[in-house]
């Protein structure tokens, strides 16, 4: 059986025209960290850039044997709702389409899915949840979700539910994660539940128990799976739902 293939979502950022920065001169980008532990757990990195056209979207997920959502700015909030609020960043409306309709296509193939960081956000979002645009204003009791070191060092702990997925895949109930992040999930979608806490009580992880393997984290294991086997064993087990996927359907 061929490797799964992995659909990674990208970064997008205004870069160089050939002489100068040119206005709306857009380059989508990838942390190599992503695409390594994939490669790392068995499946085939495919990166994903922002498409505009939701229809061609739809297309390249049908590709697909898993989706892993990546980490970014932050999500616009008229997506859930709100109006935005001191202490929101740059966002990405064109990649929050995008994202949501590789979401909703990806969920109605069976595919597995993996969000990380923004993702586990993008995921509540696509899906009926809100955020906080700001943790620091709005739980303001919070930790210091933006670690003053490298992503390869995990600085905090995150209790984890026994019952949960995510216990199944890295056997412990306490962990050490590293924290790159101002937002978070505040109100869970329908059929989602908490699986994941900070000792502060921001969400770090998030399920959808009726559904093969859809999981959300707040952190970024894709910094820490070299020296790291919580880490590891997360994209061993998207790569692993994505290739049973692909046995199931012979």
């Amino acid at each position: 059986m061929a490797p799964p293939l992995i659909g990674l979502t990208c970064y997008s950022s205004v870069g160089p025209d050939w002489i100068q920065h040119t206005p709306n001169h857009y380059m989508d980008f990838l942390f190599r960290d992503y695409s390594l532990a994939v490669e790392s757990a068995g499946g085939i990195p495919v990166l994903l850039p922002v498409i505009e056209d939701l229809a061609t979207v739809k297309s390249a997920v049908a590709r697909l044997d898993g989706l892993l959502l990546t980490g970014g700015h932050d999500v616009a909030p008229r997506l859930y709702g709100q109006e935005p609020k001191p202490g929101l960043r740059e966002m990405d409306y064109e990649r929050d389409l995008m994202e949501i309709e590789a979401v909703k296509e990806a969920e109605r193939r069976g595919l597995p899915i993996l969000g990380i960081c923004r993702g586990i956000q993008l995921l509540a979002v696509a899906f009926g949840g809100t955020l906080y645009q700001d943790i620091f204003r709005e739980a303001p009791d919070c930790l210091d979700h933006n670690q003053k070191a490298g992503k390869r060092v995990n600085t905090h702990t995150v209790k984890v539910e026994k019952s949960s997925r995510l216990y199944r895949i890295i056997g412990a109930e306490t962990i050490w994660v590293n924290s790159n992040h101002h937002q978070a999930v505040k109100d869970l979608p329908a059929d989602f539940v908490v699986t994941a806490r900070a000792g502060d009580g921001i969400i770090e992880a998030v399920e959808r128990p009726n559904y093969h393997y859809l999981l959300g984290v707040q952190w970024h294991p894709e910094g820490t799976w070299r020296e790291d086997e919580v880490s590891k064993k997360i994209f061993a087990s998207l790569v692993e739902a994505a290739r049973k996927r692909l046995k199931d359907q012979g």
